[in-house]
């Protein structure tokens, strides 16, 4: 009974901004959202995901984080490799208005840097839907029914390559990639940066999120094939080398790590 009274009032607290501390910084969340609910329950935001960011995150390199919504994959990397610096994309104005007051009190905001874009294989202008105030991190540029959408807006687009040309193509170790289906788009615009550095990416590609947009895991496989990259499922880094095996995969886990066939040369 105390359990769901505290879960009610919680829930319907007149405050809907959530500020909990987390890797030694404050963060701001939606009240009641996914990540409030999830950093309650354990503490901490996909520790696998976060582990693997945090060991491939080399001294002195770039880290990329596409789709950073709140800053709770990026926050870790900052709070841990004190030489990294990370470069975030985030479009969503739902999640801007908390990420922007995150890193205005984050101690390593000088080894942030914020571009509010949608990341894809082109520049231009796309058309961005946006959910309800508590499923922020399912916003994207298609509306892929896993939850309710609110509305929509149109948000610039930009690639990995024009961002990490701007930055004067510096080193990069590893990129993440979670853009609820967008993920193809994002790899096609980051062919350059992956051909001159190298880096690994940590990527999302579940079913229902990148059938919205039309495409198929053949396709991704073909991409990754091109780039000269092999594929392992995580967190157990099982090797996926086919189609079948792929599939076999996406049964049990929508986390891949992308890994470099080619070391770059000194």
């Amino acid at each position: 009974m105390i359990s769901r009274l505290y879960n009610y009032f919680y829930r319907n607290w007149p405050n809907k901004i959530k500020a909990r501390m987390y890797h030694g910084q404050k963060v701001y969340l939606p009240r009641a959202g996914y990540s409030d609910l999830a950093l309650q329950k354990h503490g901490v935001y996909e520790l696998d995901n976060i582990q693997l960011f945090r060991r491939l995150a080399r001294p002195n390199s770039w880290v990329i984080d596409v789709g950073t919504n709140l800053g709770l994959m990026s926050i870790p990397v900052l709070a841990d490799c004190p030489n990294v610096r990370v470069l975030s994309f985030e479009p969503s104005e739902n999640a801007l208005q908390f990420l922007r007051c995150t890193m205005q009190a984050c101690a390593f905001g000088s080894r942030w840097e914020l571009v509010p874009k949608c990341v894809g294989s082109e520049l231009g202008y796309v058309e961005f839907t946006l959910s309800d105030g508590t499923n922020i991190e399912f916003d994207g540029m298609r509306h892929t029914g896993r939850v309710n959408a609110s509305k929509s807006c149109q948000v610039p687009m930009t690639t990995i390559d024009e961002e990490w040309r701007r930055l004067g193509s510096p080193p990069v170790s590893i990129i993440k990639c979670d853009v609820e289906g967008a993920e193809l788009g994002v790899l096609k615009g980051a062919a350059q940066c992956l051909a001159a550095e190298r880096p690994y990416v940590l990527m999302e590609w579940n079913e229902s999120n990148f059938s919205s947009y039309g495409v198929t895991t053949s396709e991704l496989l073909e991409l990754v094939e091109k780039l000269e990259y092999d594929i392992h499922s995580t967190p157990h880094m099982i090797p996926v080398r086919g189609l079948s095996e792929m599939e076999v995969q996406m049964l049990v886990t929508e986390n891949f790590l992308l890994v470099p066939r080619l070391k770059k040369r000194s």
